[in-house]
């Protein structure tokens, strides 16, 4: 029968091992994640930022429901054009884009626009009315319009300064022209002459000679009417123009970030 005797002592230490390199494009080795924190600092400058910060940062640089213009046809990747298109989920049949991606977009507008100005449509396209929320409306596979810039100018909105009154977020303004006034002149009617007709007013006979030493004698004069006629007015304004009144202007493609 055997037993277990004490340990014996401790061995050599072996040799001491490598340490491995930071990873980089050229150079395999370890490669540290870093915070999100550190990937909004940029430092350390070694560490690798992992997607889902990624998408933080860009949803921090372009929020989602920024406009922006391009001088492009079609919208960039992740943007899609302000034509009064229709977004929803996948199975809402939107013409602008049906993806789930759009989510948040469909929130900022349901939520910051009314639905005279951006519609609220049903997956078949039939004109519709806001739910409880936006949440359950995209759940409910409606459709929400997107304004349309083309052919429009942006106006700043007033939001209680007091000098585009009543505006809505969103809403849309016909064209106008202030109250103004113009000068003219009016057209001569040409020489003329005006009859009249007097009669003598004295106690002399009927001839109506006067005599010596007799009492004075007034005239009343009245003018014949010249009758209905019309003048010539030449106003200042310059005529020209087209269908519209408009300033100088460059046309590009106004897009939304979804």
């Amino acid at each position: 029968m055997y037993s277990v005797g004490p340990p014996g002592p401790p061995g050599p230490q072996g040799p001491a091992g490598t340490t491995s390199p930071s990873a980089s494009t050229t150079v395999e080795g370890i490669l540290e994640i870093a915070t999100l924190a550190e990937s909004l600092a940029g430092t350390p400058t070694n560490r690798a930022v992992v997607s889902q910060d990624m998408k933080t940062i860009i949803d921090m640089l372009v929020p989602v429901g920024t406009i922006s213009s391009f001088l492009r046809n079609t919208a960039p990747t992740y943007w899609l054009s302000l034509d009064g298109s229709t977004i929803g989920n996948g199975s809402s049949g939107a013409t602008g884009r049906a993806n789930d991606d759009t989510s948040i977009l469909f929130s900022l507008i349901w939520s910051a626009t009314s639905a005279t100005d951006l519609p609220i449509y049903t997956s078949t396209g039939v004109l519709s009315t806001k739910g409880a929320n936006a949440a359950a409306d995209f759940a409910a596979n409606k459709r929400l319009a997107l304004p349309d810039l083309r052919s429009e100018f942006i106006r700043g909105w007033d939001n209680s300064r007091g000098v585009d009154v009543g505006r809505a977020l969103g809403s849309i303004q016909t064209e106008l022209i202030k109250n103004h006034t113009h000068t003219g002149t009016t057209s001569s009617n040409g020489n003329h002459q005006h009859s009249i007709n007097t009669f003598d007013d004295t106690g002399g006979g009927a001839n109506g000679n006067i005599s010596n030493g007799g009492s004075g004698f007034g005239i009343s004069i009245n003018t014949n009417s010249a009758g209905a006629h019309t003048h010539t007015f030449t106003s200042d304004n310059n005529a020209g123009g087209g269908t519209e009144t408009r300033p100088r202007n460059v046309s590009l493609l106004y897009c939304i970030r979804y």
